[in-house]
């Protein structure tokens, strides 16, 4: 046990009867490993307590008695445990005090500063978490708008480049009808008028003959004629 614990658990046992601590002194027994420590306090009897701390064990009684503790002699008549008047004492002890409320306020402060220290961090980590969060959902939507809209303009642009081929092949088929129907009719008119002129050419033909044969058979009947006369005069 060290002076400092001796003398706090000596305040905590000082009688709370309205007594006033006049001095306090210490001796240190060697020969058991303890400590002696002699408080002269007074009250309506002015009579004086002794409080012995030997081995974490507390006895008291008064200074006019001999004790044996742990087969040890305790005397008042010993000069190293003769009580030491101070008329400091009282503010020593209110100094002790008051030092130990400050230290025991500062660490309720400094509990309280980390307290809240940590309570601003976890909130800020939270808060960051979240923005983190929304942020990582904003650019996954806008990452599946554009997606979208991507795919559907492909979409329009594969569509208007097959209704383009579609409405362009159906061009070319009605212009190739159009032309066939074209060469079609042009060559039937071109057979048709041929056909025409090879029949007007052989009705030509005939009349021409027929003209030629008429005139033949026309020459043939007046020659006879001419040459009958002719022949009977010479039988004559």
């Amino acid at each position: 046990m060290t002076r400092t614990t001796l003398h706090n658990s000596l305040l905590k046992e000082t009688p709370q009867d309205g007594c006033n601590i006049l001095s306090m002194s210490f001796n240190n027994n060697n020969n058991n490993n303890s400590y002696s420590c002699y408080v002269s306090h007074k009250n309506n009897h002015n009579h004086r307590h002794r409080r012995e701390h030997n081995n974490h064990k507390h006895k008291s009684y008064n200074d006019n008695k001999i004790t044996v503790v742990n087969n040890h002699n305790y005397s008042k008549n010993s000069d190293d445990n003769k009580i030491n008047k101070n008329n400091n004492s009282n503010t020593t002890t209110r100094q002790m005090k008051e030092k130990e409320r400050r230290r025991k306020n500062a660490m309720k402060s400094v509990s309280a500063s980390i307290a809240l220290v940590a309570l601003k961090v976890k909130t800020i980590t939270i808060i960051i978490i979240i923005i983190i969060v929304v942020v990582v959902i904003f650019i996954i939507i806008i990452i599946i708008i554009i997606t979208i809209i991507i795919i559907i303009i492909v979409v329009v642009i594969i569509i208007i480049i097959i209704i383009i081929v579609v409405v362009v092949i159906i061009i070319i088929i009605i212009i190739i009808t159009i032309v066939i129907i074209i060469i079609i009719v042009v060559v039937i008119i071109i057979i048709i008028i041929i056909i025409i002129i090879i029949i007007i050419v052989i009705i030509i033909i005939i009349i021409i003959m027929f003209i030629i044969d008429s005139k033949r058979t026309k020459y043939k009947t007046q020659l006879n004629i001419d040459e009958k006369p002719t022949t009977d005069k010479s039988n004559k």
